[in-house]
């Protein structure tokens, strides 16, 4: 993460979340939309993107950089049974919050006119996404405590504190980690994938390959 000071404080917020547990942004704890969310949460932890933090609001225990982040389910209408959490970093907590301590970073996003005039310079056009971009680089060991959130699934009473390891959707840096990762991937292999590596540095706006070729053989 790119944290303004590698020495920031932030209060512990593990109380607050406790007693305000919300895990859909409208408030409502409607039984099938608790369950598409639970899946999302079961499909981060089978993939290593979540792990459960045992007694991680113990205070012997404590990060100076803990912080509990509130989060809400994002339903997608256009990808039926599909859906995205966001962890909350600008919620406020003793006059404090998790993006006050973040940097957003250089902007690495390419200019999209020249992304959109290659991909309507040939007859066949390509496209292609990289899923769910922010989950597939990771977060630096010491900045995981800072990326913690409560959870419980009807009808266990029990709350569980499960602790992200990738960068999420919510953070004002996770733009700028996702993209420098994607370009040095396609520098650090452009000697042994010069095309591919090529594209990456070149085609990509984001998560979202454009480009355009001459035959549908090319394409392939």
């Amino acid at each position: 993460m790119l944290c303004a000071d590698d020495n920031i404080q932030l209060p512990n917020n593990y109380l607050h979340h406790w007693y305000n547990l919300n895990i859909s942004g409208s408030g409502s704890r409607e039984t099938l939309h608790i369950k598409k969310y639970a899946k999302i949460v079961d499909e981060d932890l089978r993939k290593g993107c979540v792990i459960t933090v045992p007694d991680a609001h113990m205070v012997e225990q404590r990060s100076d950089k803990e912080c509990y982040l509130p989060h809400y389910h994002i339903i997608n209408t256009n990808k039926p049974g599909g859906g995205r959490r966001v962890l909350n970093g600008a919620a406020k907590f003793h006059g404090t919050f998790l993006h006050k301590s973040l940097l957003t970073g250089p902007e690495l996003l390419q200019n999209l006119i020249p992304v959109l005039l290659r991909f309507r310079r040939h007859q066949f056009a390509v496209s292609a996404n990289i899923e769910r971009m922010f989950s597939q680089v990771g977060v630096p060991n010491r900045d995981h405590p800072s990326l913690l959130f409560l959870w419980w699934e009807d009808p266990t009473p029990n709350v569980e504190v499960y602790q992200y390891t990738r960068h999420i959707f919510g953070a004002a840096d996770s733009h700028t980690c996702a993209n420098y990762e994607l370009q040095r991937t396609g520098r650090d292999n452009i000697g042994q994938y010069p095309e591919a590596s090529k594209a990456v540095l070149e085609d990509f706006y984001m998560d979202d390959y454009l480009d355009s070729v001459e035959c549908p053989e090319r394409a392939q």
